[in-house]
């Protein structure tokens, strides 16, 4: 399996662990958390949604987080163990979108909250020639981890036919249509 290095030069950057069903109002991930702060689960929402803001636009425009509109956390301040994450699409111009995140362990929701994205044309600040390929090299990544982290997280697998699908569109550069 090919693996992406991402250098933040930040400390303890946290990246998603796999995105198991995307659809064109719906994006669900998985990520592990092991003694970490509230706000990881915050970051992890983030990046979800904006995973999902991406892959709508079929990443021809560069993406990110806004504003977080609201956001609420249901449980102790430090996350442990494995958790599903859900995004929901509530409403999407050319250069906004807006999303219901939310993570939960089992029946019970951790964090949810309400997240505003931003898309602008690639330009000398976001560079295309870049950013283009790295996002949809990441999404492609976090696509192919799900078959490893199903088998140690549960029974989060989504329908194999649909992640198929997307998957040889990201590697063609073809838009996925739902």
């Amino acid at each position: 399996m090919e693996r992406i290095i991402i250098k933040t030069d930040l400390n303890n950057f946290i990246l998603i662990d796999g995105i198991t069903e995307v659809n064109a109002a719906n994006i669900k991930g998985v990520k592990h958390f092991s003694n970490a702060p509230i706000y990881s689960g915050i970051e992890s929402l983030a990046q979800l949604g904006a995973c999902h803001v991406r892959f709508l636009a079929s990443f021809e425009r560069h993406a990110f987080l806004l504003k977080i509109i609201c956001c609420k956390a249901h449980m102790q301040q430090i996350l442990n163990g494995s958790c599903l994450l859900c995004g929901t699409l509530i409403s999407r111009s050319k250069s906004a979108s807006v999303y219901k995140l939310y993570a939960k362990k089992g029946d019970k929701v951790w964090i949810e909250g309400k997240f505003l994205y931003a898309t602008v044309d690639y330009n000398s600040s976001f560079k295309r020639e870049i950013l283009q390929k790295h996002y949809r090299k990441v999404f492609s990544c976090l696509l192919r981890n799900v078959d490893e982290l199903t088998s140690t997280i549960g029974n989060l697998r989504s329908e194999p036919t649909t992640l198929s699908k997307i998957k040889g569109k990201l590697k063609k550069g073809i838009k996925y249509q739902s």
